[in-house]
């Protein structure tokens, strides 16, 4: 990898160690925010049938070939992928729940493999440490591009330019949109439907939903309306995460670079900027 791949491209941009992800079967569909814990159901495929489709990836190789575990490579100079099938993340009826994913290679190569795997067995989300189950589109929107955003907002322009060509490569392998839970369309109606569906560089900020009572109140649409007021063009989608051990509940706010300050104020005129460090993907 050079210099750019390593720091904006790699899964590590993200924080992602290279065994903290796994391909795992869920619903025929979903909609977004999806987390495995909350899933009524999955599509059952059976373990064997996965194992043949893994073993006919192009360019995959197999690495262990045991009783219990099976695994298959994939690598391209210093970027790398394993896919296993073992008995682990198999249930007892030989149904295929999970399969860990252990890799060390850019955002698109894992989405090439995965688009692959999705040709023969589509019911495949992208389990992260979180439990939170990312579409194609979803892992794209929310985790490339933010590990892209500091290289999009580079001042050194071959930086910022290679940035804008990674940028519409993502556009193009971001596949169908897809749903999100609940009321949210109805909450942000000012949103646009996608992140790619704004003029790059791309910048984000995130912020904090009130506390009232016993449960986070949603604050998205005081921001849909006062951003209308100043003719902001955004994309939010709903997040959480913790400061120690505290919970927290908000949204991130996607903008032009050159509406940042727009948006900030925005959020900080409604006392919502979240005050906390940004983690390092969405």
């Amino acid at each position: 990898m050079d210099e750019f791949e390593h720091d904006f491209l790699r899964l590590a941009a993200a924080g992602y160690a290279p065994d903290d992800l796994f391909f795992s079967s869920g619903p025929a569909t979903v909609t977004e925010p999806e987390f495995s814990h909350c899933v009524s159901g999955i599509v059952e495929y059976p373990a064997e049938a996965v194992a043949t489709a893994v073993a006919a990836l192009p360019g995959f190789v197999s690495v262990e070939d045991g009783e219990y575990s099976r695994a298959w490579r994939w690598e391209q100079g210093a970027r790398w992928v394993e896919v296993v099938v073992d008995a682990d993340n198999t249930d007892d009826g030989g149904v295929w729940l999970a399969s860990v994913v252990r890799a060390d290679c850019t955002f698109d190569d894992l989405v090439t493999v995965w688009e692959q795997l999705r040709r023969s067995i589509p019911a495949v989300y992208l389990h992260e440490p979180t439990c939170r189950m990312l579409t194609p589109r979803s892992f794209l929107e929310e985790i490339a591009v933010a590990a892209l955003a500091p290289a999009m907002a580079s001042p050194d322009p071959p930086t910022a330019r290679r940035a804008a060509s990674e940028f519409a490569r993502y556009r193009k392998l971001a596949g169908a949109e897809y749903c999100r839970r609940g009321s949210w369309p109805e909450r942000v109606p000012g949103s646009t439907r996608s992140v790619f569906d704004l003029r790059p560089p791309v910048a984000r900020l995130r912020c904090v939903n009130r506390w009232r009572g016993r449960d986070w109140e949603p604050r998205e649409g005081e921001f849909d309306r006062t951003a209308a007021a100043h003719g902001l063009r955004y994309w939010a989608h709903p997040t959480s995460w913790t400061v120690g051990e505290k919970y927290r509940s908000g949204f991130v706010v996607w903008c032009p670079l050159g509406d940042l300050v727009t948006a900030r104020g925005v959020a900080a005129e409604l006392g919502m900027l979240a005050d906390d460090p940004e983690p390092p993907a969405a």
